[in-house]
């Protein structure tokens, strides 16, 4: 889908051109390709629950510098990747535990790292997505992503591509 393809296109303006990048609620995988196709020096890991969506993208959008991993973003993990960006389009409304989920996002990101967040704009006249746990307003976005110790650096509405985008850094090391 096009909106689909957009947003990972806006989400790669606002990465890094090199570095290790997760696209965490990757799906099938393509947004994690495109990432990864339009910059080489990009390490970019996309992460699913679904291990039948992870099996998908190994099998249909692996390069040499992407690959895919089935894990619960709400679970406490330690460690294991470090990452300059991370992407989350389109998961947060997925996440019944998002507290937990926004600690993994900020044990992963390195000192001024980036994260790129888009949640879709909820149509009261389509009535609630059954698999959405939860609507997310600008104002309790912004809330959680700043509590959370990050920076916002730019706010995002786009009716076209239905989506609330936020654009958040970690801050760097102090000296």
């Amino acid at each position: 889908e096009i909106r689909h393809v957009k947003r990972y296109s806006i989400a790669s303006s606002f990465m890094p051109t090199s570095g290790t990048i997760l696209d965490l609620g990757c799906g099938c995988g393509y947004g994690s390709y495109l990432l990864a196709n339009e910059h080489p020096l990009r390490n970019v890991t996309g992460i699913d629950y679904s291990e039948e969506a992870v099996e998908y993208a190994r099998e249909h959008y692996s390069l040499c510098n992407n690959s895919f991993a089935v894990m619960d973003l709400q679970l406490d993990t330690d460690n294991k990747y470090l990452a300059d960006g991370i992407i989350a389009t389109e998961v947060l409304e997925h996440i019944p535990d998002w507290a937990a989920f926004m600690n993994n996002v900020i044990k992963w990101l390195v000192p001024d790292g980036v994260l790129f967040v888009a949640v879709p704009f909820r149509d009261d006249t389509a009535g609630r997505n059954q698999y959405h746990v939860k609507d997310w307003p600008f104002d309790e976005l912004a809330e959680v992503l700043i509590s959370s110790g990050l920076t916002i650096e730019h706010s995002i509405g786009n009716f076209y591509y239905a989506s609330k985008i936020m654009v958040a850094r970690k801050p760097g090391v102090q000296i």
